[in-house]
């Protein structure tokens, strides 16, 4: 069975949750014998060439620079490119590029889409933009063989959507990492210069609806000297929000590694005395799964994909407060205690049973779809 991939901006090591989950998801499922080929956007890929990532064939394909334009328009050429290479199954990624589903479906594609979050909840999105992404989640409800959902929220709103939509509920997962008395942190991790007092670690990209800013404005209330911030990532496009995040953060002296991935991530989750994800809008975080598979302490906003993880409520703050947030991150410090969350992860979060059962939902829409 060969699924060809669409909607997000390319595996591996792209900046975005739906690029972390593609890249855990699908060498998962081509060791089940399925052909996976991911069409990702040429310019934020490794090469410009088509390349094989463990057992994926990546397929680079041009799109605009404009911002605006630039995902509607690369959907609308992998959809095409799908047909070319006759694609038993097309997977969505996102409600945005739902909105080409009826085109895919005009062109004969068995097509299941991959809900990830209400995207138009956004800070960053306009009246033009949120009707847009609610379009492209009703066409997701209406058009597609299936919709894969990440969290109970979004499954209640396909419901509510189209009662007679089949929709599979397949949460995010996080791989565990291995802990060794042997444990050596990397150069890169040492030049930061942490060992000297504990940091607060957050990861994401510079965007509103992160609320790094509530997070640079709490710890900065903190006692000085109490701790360090370290703040991974880097804005998706330059933009006045990021100039001014950017700004707030070389005033008060955090720490910005950039987009980082593979050992210094490793080291920044190891060593952390806790990890705080202070959103206003998230689908199911990854960053907070993977938060949690180090044991860290976690301190959460409280909105609804992070209550469905199902922490201690005393993990959670009020959205968007500084003066909560600031009181969690001192009493973080007093008393930094690390759970054990590894048992709930592999139990609920695991990416081979997430690859499972996305092939199953394969193979059930495609029996269904052979049977009409």
């Amino acid at each position: 069975m060969k699924i060809v991939v669409v909607g997000l901006r390319g595996i591996p090591n792209v900046q975005g949750g739906i690029e972390t989950h593609c890249e855990h998801l699908y060498p998962q499922i081509a060791k089940q014998d399925f052909e996976v080929v991911v069409i990702g956007r040429k310019d934020f890929l490794k090469t410009k060439e088509q390349y094989d990532f463990k057992g994926c064939k990546i397929l680079p394909l041009n799109h605009p620079k404009a911002t605006s334009l630039e995902t509607i328009i690369h959907t609308f050429k992998a959809i095409c490119k799908a047909k070319k290479l006759k694609a038993d199954i097309l997977h969505i990624h996102a409600i945005g590029p739902a909105l080409l589903t009826p085109w895919a479906r005009i062109l004969g594609l068995k097509v299941i889409v991959t809900h990830h979050g209400m995207d138009y909840n956004r800070q960053k999105w306009g009246l033009v933009g949120r009707t847009i992404l609610r379009m492209g989640e009703r066409r997701a409800a209406k058009y597609t063989q299936g919709v894969i959902s990440i969290s109970n929220a979004i499954t209640e709103q396909i419901n509510k959507l189209n009662p007679k939509q089949k929709v599979f509920q397949i949460p995010n997962g996080v791989i565990l990492p291995e802990f060794s008395e042997k444990y050596e942190p990397s150069a890169e991790f040492k030049q930061l210069n942490l060992s000297e007092k504990p940091y607060i670690f957050a990861l994401g990209r510079f965007v509103p609806e992160k609320e790094f800013h509530t997070l640079i404005s709490a710890w900065s209330a903190l006692p000085a000297g109490s701790c360090n911030l370290v703040i991974a990532g880097k804005p998706d496009h330059v933009s006045p929000y990021s100039e001014q995040l950017l700004e707030q953060a070389q005033k008060f002296g955090v720490i910005l590694p950039g987009f980082i991935k593979g050992a210094l991530l490793d080291d920044l989750f190891r060593n952390a005395t806790g990890f705080v994800i202070p959103s206003t809008h998230e689908g199911l975080p990854i960053a907070m799964l993977e938060a949690m598979s180090y044991n860290l302490p976690i301190i959460a906003s409280d909105i609804e994909p992070h209550l469905e993880v199902e922490l201690d409520p005393k993990c959670y703050f009020k959205t968007q407060s500084i003066e909560e947030l600031t009181v969690k991150l001192q009493k973080l410090l007093e008393n930094p205690e690390k759970p054990n969350y590894r048992k709930l992860l592999a139990e609920k979060y695991d990416w081979q049973i997430i690859a499972q059962q996305t092939t199953a939902a394969y193979k059930e829409l495609l029996s269904l779809t052979t049977a009409r």
